[in-house]
């Protein structure tokens, strides 16, 4: 937890250190989606007709996360002058950033245990290293939803609607960002996905 009042990651004077992609950024984004109707051939049987296919694919870039390091909560107000908690009274960050001494980009052989090279990374808690904000990013996402119709027409007014529905057809593990915060047990590993595993779903409709 930071300390209480010191909530401020970086030293938000200076702006050149700041300047970084949003942390709701998606660099490259590509969305496709589409509806078939498959062809009867000819044939008039009702089993032939009414059989659609969709579908839905995107794939993106992961979003941005920084690495921080924040300070012990201070507890007691002569705890303001302790070097790990708080030093610098009110001037003092919460949520300081690391320096950069190496090549952060290079990683183990499992992105999940591994997602950046922890060992490139110097750091002094409270203190505002040369790493900036939102300098790394997720692992790149993508899913692919697939659905097949089959409508069949049982009166002039009445029609009946069976369809079956598959999200995330290649069971695709997205993975989310990894714990960037330096000291916790998790730094540099992802512990989470966004988004689910496979789902089937059976649907019916009756439209009159």
């Amino acid at each position: 937890m930071p300390n209480t009042g010191f909530v401020v990651q970086g030293d938000q004077r200076d702006l050149e250190a700041n300047r970084a992609p949003s942390d709701f950024d998606r660099t490259h984004r590509f969305s496709l989606s589409f509806v078939y109707e498959l062809p009867a051939f000819g044939r008039a049987s009702r089993l032939a007709r009414g059989w659609q296919l969709s579908g839905f694919f995107q794939a993106q870039t992961g979003a941005p996360f920084s690495i921080f390091a924040p300070e012990p909560e201070i507890q007691t107000a002569a705890q303001y002058a302790d070097l790990v908690r708080g030093s610098g009274g009110l001037y003092r960050l919460g949520f300081g950033r690391p320096a950069l001494c190496g090549d952060l980009d290079a990683q183990g052989a499992d992105i999940t245990e591994s997602a950046f090279n922890r060992d490139a990374l110097c750091t002094a808690f409270g203190q505002s290293g040369s790493l900036g904000r939102n300098a790394l990013r997720a692992p790149a996402q993508n899913r692919l939803d697939l659905s097949l119709v089959k409508a069949t027409r049982l009166t002039e007014t009445a029609s009946l609607e069976l369809g079956w529905d598959v999200f995330n057809v290649f069971n695709r593990a997205n993975f989310s960002a990894p714990d960037g915060e330096l000291g916790s047990p998790d730094f540099g590993r992802i512990t989470s996905t966004t988004g689910g595993p496979r789902v089937m779903q059976f649907r019916a409709k009756f439209k009159f």
